[in-house]
């Protein structure tokens, strides 16, 4: 009979990272970087690891994210995740749950089925080519280390940022602080803008093999329409490409139409669309 388990009582993340198109290794640089409230599971049945998703615990929520399943496996055998995520909803007192589908589109029906709505949809854009350089920043703005930004400061700036995006947690100093000692972190591909009166904007990215993601960018109300955004894009691109990177992808809502028009016009074209859906329990 299948059953659900933490990722921890695996014996090895060998079956579950080609799910995700990762190396074992970079799936556990990963997850060690999970906040306390993030875990991943796992649908164990007689074949192995059937499917995987992030649980994420979230304020009047719960979200199964990046629901994925072996390949081979019809949709309907990975509904037991499904399930046992809405259990897992309801003895924490939340309201609804949130899942994410992560190439496996055609549980989607089946999601409908159970009295899911389709929320919203996320692309992964890809760059495949050179990116264009940074150029001058406006007057008074300057790039910044985040031991002078102070990581307080900078939390609250991202947290805010990200408070509408489904899935999003607000991380703590804890958080963060365990997300930086882990072995993937790189502090070189992070970039901090700020002002006189403290931080503006900033984008984080990370190595995935040959693939450079572009995790993060946020642009705080008082930077906007300064053009902030598009110089971090090309900062990142250009240092992720600059450590041997083949390309760099990113991730957006499609309901985000302002940031879609950035990447498109930067020269990031549509490689993958991610589905997330939500009900009521």
């Amino acid at each position: 009979m299948p059953h659900v388990i933490p990722w921890s009582e695996l014996p090895n993340l060998d079956e579950v990272a080609p799910l995700y198109g990762r190396t074992p290794a970079a799936l556990a640089d990963r997850a060690a970087g999970f906040p306390v409230d993030v875990s991943g599971h796992a649908l164990v049945g007689e074949r192995g690891v059937e499917a995987a998703a992030i649980r994420v615990l979230d304020a009047g929520a719960c979200v199964l994210a990046q629901l994925a399943r072996a390949p081979g496996l019809p949709p309907e055998q990975a509904l037991p995740l499904v399930e046992q995520g809405e259990r897992w909803t309801r003895a924490h007192g939340a309201e609804r749950l949130r899942v994410s589908l992560w190439g496996t589109p055609d549980l989607g029906p089946l999601l409908a089925a159970r009295g899911y709505v389709l929320t919203e949809r996320f692309l992964r854009l890809l760059l495949p080519g050179p990116a264009m350089a940074p150029g001058s920043l406006p007057a008074g703005v300057r790039p910044s280390a985040l031991r002078d930004v102070g990581v307080e400061r900078f939390l609250a700036m991202s947290n805010a940022a990200f408070a509408t995006v489904p899935g999003a947690l607000p991380l703590t100093v804890d958080d963060w602080n365990l997300l930086a000692a882990s072995p993937g972190y790189r502090q070189d591909l992070l970039c901090v803008l700020v002002d006189e009166r403290g931080p503006l904007a900033f984008v984080r990215s990370e190595l995935e093999g040959s693939t450079g993601s572009i995790d993060a960018l946020a642009v705080d109300p008082r930077g906007r329409s300064l053009g902030l955004g598009r110089w971090l894009l090309r900062w990142s691109a250009q240092a992720l490409l600059a450590v041997s990177c083949e390309a760099v992808d990113l991730w957006v809502a499609e309901s985000n139409t302002p940031a879609l028009r950035l990447y498109e016009s930067e020269g990031f074209r549509l490689d993958k669309v991610r589905e997330s859906w939500e009900r009521a329990l």
